[in-house]
């Protein structure tokens, strides 16, 4: 039986092999496309899920704030006897370590708690678990970054050089972590460091948030801590006010490790997290694929059926069941999902390239055959059949022998407003995607095109290392002269960042302030006289940084940050930052620029006169001949330097990486429009050769009796061109409300206008009419003979 299905279900294909063909890219676009949003919504998902205790991990911050104070750990230690273990995490920082004569950039790295091993299983390749993070100017490697050094050998027991006099002993290696978490590092280093090398009053205050704070709670415990976290609180900040002011004031919050990567998006966090809305987005776009596809397949199946009637009462009156007939046009449909799941696979397996690219993953095409992915891809097989395949067999399956054998066509109302629905909510969903990207589109290049308040175009960062560092500190204008002694520099400044970057948050006061005022975080920039210059930075008040004056006690403020204090008259007022409880005098006002992304509101800023504290060189350039600017760059630093690792950056690009996010969505969610688009179409374009084909003797008619061929076509398109209507009718406001919500995790964004969804409706109406075009042409041109020659 299952071999006559089968056998039957192959003619129909081969017979009706345009339609056939119609559903079979349609699903095989879908299916692909599914593929493709299902690895990308997994690997979304499964952040942090390869630590064993995943479940069971914690980060510990106070709100808004990813760091904590360093005293955090070991006080909860001491409180709580749920909390099992406690690691810490300060950030390192990207360093040149040097072995023999050969030295590379390690790009991140942290002081680590000995806990942080057990806490997260860090799987060690070479060395000992029991002897790593302990001893000071010990070092753990990952995998990769000892194979920078020493290839495959085991490099326990040898040293690695940073700067000139720190040495540190390797005491392990540790596998690669994988792509899915939140922790990226190269190197980890005792947490004795931090006590060893910062001053004692910093690794004591409860006020300075440094490490990340991690804590490994039992499941089943967890409810307890919560319960005792107020009582906590009292006892780490007594001392510092009333019970009630720290009830007030002091927060404590715990978040589960697996929820950093799409929920958090607090200040200083240890790296770019996503968004949980673009799951919902990507996971909402291949329903949508998928609902399309199926809508083709059921529109078409449907105005094929009438062709196929008299087959079918032919069954009925042979004797088969209904059941018999279901399971036939089933099996029919599964034989095309079959087809198209195979086809599906090779544009899987030929785009995967393009979409690594775009998304930034690293997905090998063996994935798919794991054992779970193949379950889930028949799953899918089965389910788009039967969604796609029941209704039509039901209703194919519903014709009356008598009638199916006389060919009477019953017109049958409610089937046909249920397809010319199903047309409807496909473009509906195909109009939603048009607006989406036209808005997503708007709003990166609005990101590139808004004005920023400062000049980041041609501007070489050079990061400072070591013997380079400390010559740029006691003499910076040798470097300076001999990098402007090329035509092509313009300018040479230095900073402590670079825009985009984490930057210090510190507390600045006006000078002589009310104790019990209160006042905004600042951030801090160190620089030195020509970091304004080369940013192109404009001064509304005051002079810049000058080598004519001593500027060791000056600064630099924005706007926003003269309101905050709430100077009328910056220029010459002494202001006090209280971190590092500096007093000096306000010698310019810079207009406000954005020196985090289009994200965030601009803060009160301070840039301090510290060439001493700068860590990079930003070298203003010419735009003619960028590659031997760079040549000769790497050449003079060199000469002074001989040890010196040249790495540099563009401050344009490394400005971008911000909205790194934003790009790969929007270039996914721009891919993914063009299939779903793409699938409307050929369904469409089906559609409308069915019709025509229905009323082909009402348009012989209409050219017999003097219809042109305009006319014609304007006739078959206006019925399509209605569902498009209808369905832009819903589909806008919906775009509307869900980009509204999109814009406002952005402080600066474009307003939504009328233009977005004319240009919409334009697209849409020029899409559906194109996919119909071609067949309405046909039969305009047809010659009405053959169309009437029977009646």
């Amino acid at each position: 039986m299952i071999k006559n299905y089968l056998v039957i279900a192959w003619r129909n294909f081969i017979k009706h092999r345009t339609f056939s063909l119609i559903n079979i890219i349609g699903f095989s676009l879908a299916m692909s496309s599914c593929f493709l949003i299902f690895f990308h919504i997994r690997s979304e998902l499964s952040y942090e899920k390869n630590f064993p205790k995943h479940e069971k991990i914690y980060r510990v911050h106070p709100p808004e704030w990813a760091k904590s104070s360093p005293p955090l750990a070991g006080a909860m230690l001491d409180f709580f006897p749920e909390v099992k273990s406690a690691a810490r995490f300060y950030q390192w920082g990207n360093r040149v370590f040097s072995h023999g004569d050969f030295h590379t950039e390690l790009k991140s790295g942290f002081c680590a708690d000995s806990s942080a091993i057990e806490m997260f299983d860090l799987e060690f390749v070479f060395g000992s678990p029991e002897k790593s993070l302990r001893a000071y100017n010990t070092i753990v490697l990952t995998e990769s970054a000892a194979r920078t050094f020493f290839g495959d050998e085991d490099p326990t027991g040898r040293m690695l050089r940073v700067a000139a006099n720190t040495e540190y002993a390797i005491t392990g290696v540790i596998r690669d972590l994988p792509e899915n978490t939140h922790f990226k590092f190269d190197y980890l280093i005792p947490f004795t460091t931090f006590y060893k090398d910062i001053p004692e009053n910093w690794t004591s205050s409860k006020g300075w948030m440094a490490p990340y704070t991690y804590v490994l709670i039992e499941e089943n415990e967890f409810p307890n801590v919560l319960s005792k976290v107020e009582g906590f609180l009292l006892k780490f900040y007594e001392g510092r006010g009333t019970p009630e002011e720290i009830k007030a004031n002091a927060k404590l919050e715990f978040q589960p490790l697996t929820d950093i990567h799409l929920h958090s998006h607090l200040e200083q966090e240890m790296s770019a997290n996503s968004n949980a809305g673009y799951v919902y987005i990507f996971g909402a776009v291949a329903v949508f694929i998928i609902f399309i596809a199926s809508v083709n397949f059921i529109n078409l199946n449907i105005s094929l059926a009438f062709r196929r009637m008299k087959e079918t009462g032919m069954r009925k009156a042979m004797g088969a069941f209904r059941s018999q007939i279901i399971r036939q046009y089933l099996t029919e449909t599964m034989l095309t999902s079959f087809i198209s799941f195979i086809i599906a696979l090779a544009l899987f397996f030929a785009v995967l390239p393009n979409y690594n690219s775009l998304a930034g993953r690293a997905v090998q095409p063996a994935e798919i055959f794991k054992l779970q992915n193949i379950g889930i891809m028949l799953a899918l097989i089965l389910g788009v059949s039967l969604i796609s395949g029941l209704y039509p067999a039901i209703f194919i399956s519903s014709f009356r022998p008598i009638e199916s054998l006389k060919g009477q066509k019953d017109p049958r109302s409610f089937t046909s407003y249920i397809r010319k629905g199903l047309v409807v909510f496909q473009f509906a969903a195909s109009v939603f995607m048009i607006a989406c990207t036209i808005i997503i589109f708007r709003q990166m290049k609005y990101f590139e095109s808004t004005d920023l308040g400062f000049n980041k175009d041609q501007i070489v960062a050079v990061k400072l290392y070591g013997g380079l560092a400390e010559k740029f500190a006691n003499d910076q204008q040798v470097i300076k002269t001999a990098l402007k002694s090329n035509t092509s520099i313009i300018n040479v400044g230095s900073s402590s960042v670079l825009p985009g970057d984490m930057i210090s948050v510190e507390s600045v006061v006006p000078e002589g302030a009310d104790p019990n005022a209160e006042f905004p975080s600042f951030r801090v920039i160190r620089a030195d006289y020509d970091l304004a210059s080369a940013l192109e930075l404009k001064m509304l008040e005051g002079r810049n940084f000058s080598p004519q004056y001593n500027d060791s006690a000056s600064f630099l403020i924005n706007e926003t940050a003269a309101k905050a204090l709430n100077l009328t008259h910056p220029v010459g007022s002494r202001i006090t930052n209280q971190t590092f409880g500096l007093t000096g005098t306000v010698i310019g006002l810079i207009t406000d620029f954005h020196f985090t992304s289009l994200h965030n509101p601009i803060e009160p800023l301070l840039i301090e006169y510290k060439p001493s504290w700068t860590s990079y060189l930003y070298i203003k350039t010419k735009s003619e001949d960028v590659q031997s600017t760079l040549q000769f760059i790497e050449q003079t630093l060199k000469r002074i330097e001989p040890s010196n690792l040249f790495t540099h950056t563009f401050i344009d690009e490394r400005w971008d990486l911000q909205y790194r996010e934003e790009n790969k969505m929007s270039a996914l969610f721009n891919a993914f429009s063009i299939f779903m688009i793409g699938i409307s179409c050929i369904g469409l374009f089906g559609l409308s050769a069915i019709a025509i084909e229905a009323r082909k003797k009402e348009i012989g008619i209409r050219k017999v009796v003097g219809a042109s061929s305009q006319t014609i076509v304007r006739i078959i398109s206006n019925e399509f061109l209605v569902m498009v209507l209808l369905g832009s009718a819903i589909a806008l406001p919906a775009a509307w409300y869900a980009m509204d919500q999109w814009l406002q995790k952005f402080v600066f964004k474009i307003a939504i206008t009328g233009d977005t969804f004319l240009l919409t409706l334009i697209v849409a109406i020029s899409v559906a009419f194109c996919a119909v075009l071609s067949n309405a042409l046909k039969a305009a041109r047809s010659n009405p003979v053959n169309s009437l020659r029977n009646e």
